[in-house]
């Protein structure tokens, strides 16, 4: 039988009712992220066959991993292993479902599809979540340097990421993988050369001088 998910807005709240079952927001006590009532849906959990009922139903995971993900300041989820709080957004214990590895990479694969989220290696194993897109970043790394006075100047990798200065920004601890992708967009637009750095520096010893 087909499985229709409601939209968050217009699932069943509160007591049940003929037009389906019980559905309630809930608040996670581990990351006290509130997950739409759609969380609830026991079926929400199990892939389904027919392909128009899967893109809704991806469509709602990804909108929940997204925000979930920025929410938890959580950069990268994996498909198999549940890193940190990962059990919070993959599974609801309340109901006793959890959201299957192979559904997870089919999920993961049209986020990236969709500028969602990219791949961390040709493994597939993991990926990048973009809760702001790298473009994004870009945008907020430049106006901070800008603001700050510091164009023209050399910053280190480390200096953006973990610099007294940055510790208030909203990409203090960036990870540096994400941080080359706004660079890029940097370069791309002539706002940005990256200087390579010492083997003895590690990648937080590399530096961009931004224009």
């Amino acid at each position: 039988m087909a499985v229709s998910f409601p939209s968050p807005s217009s699932a069943p709240q509160g007591p049940s009712s003929p037009a389906g079952p019980t559905l309630r927001a809930h608040v996670s006590p581990k990351t006290n992220f509130s997950f739409p009532a759609i969380h609830a849906f026991p079926p929400f959990f199990t892939q389904q066959p027919n392909a128009t009922t899967w893109a809704h139903q991806a469509q709602l995971w990804a909108g929940i991993v997204l925000g979930w993900c920025r929410h938890t300041r959580t950069f990268r989820v994996a498909v198999e292993r549940e890193e940190g709080e990962e059990e919070d957004l993959w599974g609801n214990k309340e109901i006793g479902r959890k959201l299957k590895p192979a559904t997870r990479k089919e999920l993961l694969s049209l986020m990236v599809k969709n500028g969602q989220a990219d791949w961390q290696d040709p493994t597939r194993t993991s990926a990048w979540i973009y809760w702001r897109k790298p473009a994004d970043w870009a945008d907020l790394i430049y106006s901070w340097v800008s603001d700050t006075g510091q164009l023209n100047s050399v910053l280190t990798f480390w200096e953006l990421l973990e610099g007294d200065l940055s510790h208030t920004t909203e990409f203090h601890n960036l990870p540096i993988p994400l941080l080359r992708r706004a660079l890029d967009v940097l370069m791309k637009q002539g706002k940005a050369q990256t200087l390579r750095g010492t083997e003895d520096a590690g990648p937080g010893g590399e530096g961009v001088k931004f224009v």
